[in-house]
C-alpha cells in the first residue's frame, strides 16, 4: 500500500521537480523496491536541499537498506533531524529517532520509537524502527536482581516482540522481505522460506 507521508509531502516545497521524485520515492517504497526509492528521494533533497520530508524518508529508506555505506545513512538520518522542526510532530519524532539511531544513541531511540508507537499502535515504521533500535542496542548495565549484577540493557527478545508488531500491523509485509536485497526483519527473526 501506497504510504500516508506521499500526499503529505506535496505540501512541504514549492519544487515542483522535488515533489514529483519524492513521489516516485514513494511509489518505489509501495513495491519495497528500496534502491529505486533511494535514488527517488536523494534526487528529492538536491532538487530542494530544504525539503524535510524528502530527507526523513531519504533516512529510512537508507536505514532499511542492509548494504547501504552508514556514513550516508548517517549523514541523512542527521539532515533530517536538524529539519525535523519543519515536520509534524509525528514525523519529527520519527527523523529525530533515526537520527539518534544513527549516531548511536540506542537508549534515546527507543524511547522516541516506544513513543511513536504509543500515539500510534498500527505504525509498522515505528514498530520497525524499535525493533533495530532494540537488536542494535548491545549496552549491558548494572542490576542487583540479576545473578551476574549485569543485564543487557535491550534484548533479543524484545527486538522480536517489536518485528512481530509489524507483521500483525502490516501482514503483507513478508512480500516486501523475501527480495534479493535481505534485510534487518530476517536476519533477526528465525524464519524459513517456502
Amino acid at each position: 500500500p501506497r504510504m500516508p507521508a506521499a500526499r503529505a509531502g506535496a505540501l512541504a516545497t514549492a519544487s515542483w521537480a522535488a515533489w514529483r521524485a519524492y513521489d516516485r520515492g514513494h511509489d518505489a517504497l509501495a513495491r519495497w523496491d528500496l534502491p529505486t526509492a533511494r535514488a527517488a528521494f536523494a534526487e528529492a533533497t538536491q532538487r530542494d536541499p530544504e525539503y524535510a520530508l524528502a530527507h526523513l524518508w531519504l533516512a529510512q529508506t537508507l536505514a532499511w537498506l542492509p548494504d547501504a555505506p552508514s556514513a550516508e545513512w548517517q549523514t541523512a538520518a542527521a539532515r533530517a533531524a536538524v529539519l525535523a522542526p519543519r515536520l509534524r510532530p509525528r514525523d519529527a519524532l520519527s527523523a529525530e529517532a533515526l537520527g539518534l539511531m544513527a549516531a548511536g544513541r540506542y537508549d534515546a531511540a527507543c524511547a522516541r520509537y516506544e513513543r511513536l508507537v504509543a500515539r500510534d499502535s498500527l505504525d509498522y515504521v515505528a514498530w520497525y524502527g524499535l525493533g533495530d533500535c532494540r537488536a542494535r542496542d548491545r549496552v549491558v548495565v548494572r542490576d542487583p536482581t540479576s545473578p551476574s549484577g549485569w543485564r543487557f540493557r535491550s534484548s533479543y527478545r524484545a527486538a522480536i516482540e517489536a518485528y512481530r508488531r509489524v507483521l500483525l500491523n502490516l501482514p503483507s509485509v513478508h512480500l516486501a522481505f523475501g527480495g534479493r536485497q535481505g534485510n534487518t526483519l530476517t536476519q533477526q527473526l528465525p524464519t524459513a522460506r517456502g
